[in-house]
């Protein structure tokens, strides 16, 4: 719509029913951690807590780079407020969550060793 035909027409903006919010939780994972398991577990945590408004809770894994996938959590309160509390409520106990359940699947840099004079991996087979 052009902005002279909404300064003389007045209008509704009809897209927004209710203060409901959906917020977000972003964590980094080594690629061993079972993301069907992690979701299972925020299902359950996000059931237990009393922000949650028990319309929306997902998991998914949203990007993978060299060393750890991205995963998105998305969970919905009724307000900005408590959807704040809600991410950061979420945050440390998924954080908490895989550092009990899956140690091994916190982020982590791996290194490979080489030997100086034959450039291959130590104890491996010559590249």
């Amino acid at each position: 719509m052009p902005p002279p035909y909404l300064l003389r027409n007045p209008f509704t903006n009809r897209t927004r029913s209710s203060s409901s919010i959906v917020g977000s939780v972003v964590l980094y994972a080594d690629f061993t951690l079972p993301v069907d398991k992690l979701r299972a577990g925020a299902e359950a945590l996000v059931g237990a807590s009393d922000l949650w408004d028990g319309r929306v809770v997902n998991v998914q894994v949203t990007d993978a780079g060299e060393h750890s996938m991205q995963l998105r959590v998305l969970v919905s309160a009724s307000d900005s407020s408590r959807a704040w509390d809600m991410r950061c409520d979420m945050r440390e106990k998924l954080i908490a969550y895989i550092r009990d359940e899956y140690p091994d699947a916190l982020p982590r840099v791996r290194r490979e060793e080489f030997e100086a004079e034959t450039d291959r991996p130590a104890g491996g087979v010559p590249l």
